[in-house]
């Protein structure tokens, strides 16, 4: 018994598509590049846990039956035979709907033929899921942690940035009483040592003021990035 790959376990996963049993294709793409990010490999890791778990479960069912006494194909075709609308293509009984054709097909003829080495492969990806869904879940909450400790430093941030306007607004009253005694003074010497002072004064409040803004604008960048995440981590939990 050859390797099980992703189409033995799920037969209609081929070349990107899931085909059904009425012939129709729906895209799909169950190995996407690496460079996808958290929110996609959660959903991802969550059908993988589904499909897994639901193979098992009726590779298990079929093992029983196989066991145990078998139903008479001639009371199926007998108790199939009032019906109309939709045959299935490998043993030609009839269903009313399309939904009890995709249930019978998926429970009888799915799994048919599956080996224990089969059911151990599929149990063995089932378990790797549910380690790859525990590793996700401990990202997400890392990202939360985060998320908070940078909204509780934009806070900090905020705070130092008021207690800069404060200064800055003091800094001004003060040029504007320096401006006013330059205007009264007639000396040349007093005259430059308080034009000298302003300058200081202005190139104080200016590296002051380039500071602060560069601070919160990367603060505010990564908090909006990391806000971000958290939204589309949350929103795929959720589902």
């Amino acid at each position: 018994m050859g390797k099980l790959d992703i189409e033995e376990v799920n037969p209609h996963l081929r070349g990107g598509r899931v085909e059904n049993h009425l012939g129709k294709n729906t895209p799909c793409s169950p190995e996407q590049d690496l460079s996808l990010d958290l929110p996609v490999l959660c959903s991802l890791a969550k059908h993988e846990i589904s499909v897994l778990a639901n193979y098992a479960t009726k590779a298990g069912k079929v093992g029983h039956d196989r066991e145990g006494p078998g139903k008479s194909p001639q009371d199926d075709t007998s108790s199939d035979q009032s019906a109309e609308g939709f045959l299935c293509p490998k043993c030609l009984k009839a269903f009313p709907t399309p939904e009890t054709l995709q249930s019978h097909y998926e429970t009888d003829h799915e799994v048919e033929g599956l080996s224990m080495e089969e059911i151990t492969e599929i149990q063995r990806r089932l378990h790797e899921a549910l380690v790859n869904n525990a590793h996700l879940e401990q990202e997400k909450k890392h990202l939360e942690q985060k998320a908070a400790q940078l909204a509780q430093d934009y806070v900090t941030v905020k705070a130092h940035s008021d207690e800069g306007d404060s200064v800055q607004l003091s800094m001004k009253e003060r040029l504007k009483v320096l401006e006013a005694q330059v205007a009264h003074r007639e000396s040349i010497d007093d005259t430059a040592v308080l034009r000298q002072e302003l300058v200081q004064v202005q190139r104080v409040m200016d590296e002051l003021n380039q500071e602060r803004e560069r601070e919160r604008d990367e603060l505010k960048t990564e908090l909006d990035l990391y806000k971000e995440k958290y939204g589309d981590i949350h929103k795929e939990t959720s589902r």
